[in-house]
């Protein structure tokens, strides 16, 4: 019978093979550096492609926007070329419209006229005030017969008559009397602009107390004056007459009852700084007389 073998490898302590290590310690530290070397490239790729794709979505993302300009976003946009028959055709140049050049010329030629005009404005309202301030005339006594002008020849008649009254005119403004003043005109030319005979007045006293008046209107005086006999074309107003047109026929004012004098004033006027101002004014005084139409 064969001996029995007790040589066990797998039992047996006593062999180096159990006793000395699977690999070195060399060994190990080898594939720990290894492994580290792998995870570290893995994460720098890994950012990286993070980074790629974050700048893709946002490439102004991480950058200082600072120091961006736009140049630099001029260099960075992709160049795109037309190539017709292998040769690259250069993008045409954009041209200013002539009607945009017309426009804006004729815009900042309106905006330098607009100003001008306030500015010519505002000096002619300084003048026209300080001229209108300064009113300075001569009054000067006139015949019955005078030229106003060297165009226009204004006759009177000696009186002023006076025609109406509260006593035989129903209606009749109280404590009040009409007159009348016959006047001729003889007119030789006509000129633009020229006020003859215009803005005419009356003036009178009582008690030593000076007192002026206007002329009535036409429809005022017409009522009182047709009972006299008067047409309405008789009836003159302070306006229009003259200045190359004959005119004649009668000044009527309403005046107090215990007038007996009354002075008629008739301003002429030339242009200053676009306004008329008083260079003189001619006066001519009448008596006031009870008669009728027919006594005159």
């Amino acid at each position: 019978m064969a001996e029995r073998n007790n040589d066990n490898f797998w039992e047996s302590n006593d062999d180096d093979f159990w006793s000395k290590p699977v690999a070195s310690d060399d060994w190990l530290k080898s594939d720990k550096q290894s492994a580290e070397t792998v995870s570290d490239s893995f994460s720098y790729q890994y950012e990286a492609n993070t980074a790629v794709r974050e700048e893709a979505v946002n490439p102004y993302l991480n950058r200082d926007v600072s120091s961006y300009s736009y140049e630099t976003q001029q260099s960075q946009q992709p160049v795109r070329e037309t190539v017709l028959n292998g040769q690259v055709l250069e993008k045409p140049k954009k041209k200013i419209h002539v009607h945009t050049i017309i426009c804006l010329t004729f815009i900042t030629i309106a905006i330098f006229s607009i100003i001008g005009a306030f500015a010519s404005y505002s000096m002619a309202k300084k003048s026209a005030i300080k001229t209108a301030n300064q009113v300075s005339y001569a009054e000067k006594e006139a015949d019955h017969v005078f030229f106003f002008d060297e165009y226009n020849e204004v006759a009177f008649a000696e009186n002023a008559v006076s025609y109406v009254s509260e006593e035989n005119f129903t209606g009749f403004p109280k404590e009040q009397k009409l007159i009348g003043i016959y006047l001729e005109v003889n007119s030789s030319k006509y000129i633009t602009g020229a006020n003859v005979l215009h803005d005419i007045y009356l003036g009178y006293e009582i008690d030593g107390r000076p007192y002026y008046q206007e002329i009535p209107r036409r429809d005022v005086i017409y009522p009182y004056a047709s009972s006299q006999g008067f047409a309405r074309e008789e009836i003159l107003e302070s306006y229009g007459l003259g200045n190359g047109i004959d005119d004649e026929g009668y000044l009527f004012f309403f005046v107090p009852m215990q007038v007996e004098e009354v002075t008629l004033y008739m301003p002429k006027t030339v242009k200053e700084n676009y306004i008329d101002v008083i260079e003189t004014v001619y006066y001519v005084s009448f008596p006031v007389i009870e008669d009728s139409k027919e006594a005159e």
